[in-house]
């Protein structure tokens, strides 16, 4: 079963296509520059592009639920509704691409679906080193670059979310 995973998001989108439970693709797709993506539409026609050059056609299309509130001081009203906007066109997007509507489901069902375990009171960026960690020991195939730090590039854990995601599907079904 060919699955697509969507961690949409206004800066950078990962994508993540599993087969059976095996990834077989992880992408970003980076639209921070706002001179380039000013507006929702253009950030969700950027991911269009991506989701076209794929060439398959999935099973299932799963995508994070938009953010339902503010978050810690990090989001504002105007992030919100555009978050939502680009999820809504993302939504649509795959509809028309794969004649199917996507299922949704939020970051946090999607994690403990697949057994990864957040301990309480888990600061956001602890939370995502977390994910990349158990994405990169669980996916033989899930590789990512590093800065000339040593630390693990934004869009790496944008594509470990996206596989989260893409991974709940297997559990519970």
């Amino acid at each position: 079963m060919i699955v697509i995973g969507l961690d949409v998001s206004t800066s950078i989108t990962g994508i993540a296509v599993m087969d059976n439970g095996k990834l077989i693709h992880s992408v970003s797709v980076n639209t921070k520059n706002k001179k380039h993506f000013p507006e929702p539409t253009d950030v969700a026609f950027k991911i269009r592009e991506e989701l076209i050059s794929l060439n398959l056609l999935p099973d299932k299309i799963i995508i994070e639920e938009s953010l339902f509130g503010f978050a810690g001081g990090r989001t504002t009203a105007k992030t919100l509704i555009k978050l939502a906007q680009i999820n809504g066109l993302v939504c649509f997007i795959c509809e028309d691409l794969y004649r199917q509507k996507p299922e949704k489901i939020s970051a946090r069902k999607a994690r403990k679906k697949v057994g990864i375990v957040i301990p309480a009171k888990t600061d956001r960026k602890e939370v995502k080193k977390i994910v990349l960690k158990e994405m990169n020991s669980r996916l033989e195939n899930f590789t990512f670059e590093h800065t000339i730090h040593g630390n693990p590039r934004e869009e790496a854990f944008d594509r470990a979310d996206a596989a989260v995601i893409a991974l709940s599907h297997d559990i519970d079904e």
